[in-house]
């Protein structure tokens, strides 16, 4: 088993991909588990790309090498969540599909990133949605740690 703890704290995005795939690539030819920890959406996302079925065309124009042939069987994720009712951290997995899709993959993972992407590349036309989307990421942020004084 192979462990990669927080890559993206020392990679650029282009890099934290190329990790992926190549990971990908090392665990199917040697038959070894490959483990990200990771708060990337970018290697979550390397990895549903793999499931594509236009990845290798992409990421031969992209790293100038064909992406490892992955299915769905070969890969999985997990993820850690507060069950506020018994007061205790559980792990949870997801299952990916044939086209990349995770099931029960949590919500905010990805929104937060897409919802400060809108606002920056909308930032002359604040609207109802980027009121939602603060309110939404202020939530999210302070779940850790905020309290209403801030």
């Amino acid at each position: 088993m192979v462990y990669i703890d927080g890559p993206e704290a020392h990679l650029h995005p282009n890099a934290q991909v190329l990790l992926g795939w190549l990971a990908a690539s090392i665990a199917l030819e040697k038959n070894l588990k490959v483990v990200f920890e990771t708060h990337s959406s970018i290697i979550a996302l390397s990895m549903q790309a793999l499931l594509s079925k236009h990845a290798a065309a992409k990421a031969k124009k992209y790293s100038g090498k064909p992406a490892p042939q992955m299915s769905a069987e070969n890969i999985c994720a997990h993820w850690v969540s507060w069950d506020e009712k018994n007061q205790k951290t559980i792990v949870e997995k997801g299952v990916f599909s044939d086209d990349g899709e995770i099931d029960g993959w949590p919500a905010d993972f990805n929104e937060i990133e897409m919802d400060l992407q809108r606002i920056f590349l909308t930032s002359g036309e604040f609207d109802e949605k980027d009121d939602a989307s603060i309110t939404r990421i202020s939530r999210s942020v302070c779940s850790s740690g905020c309290n209403d004084s801030h």
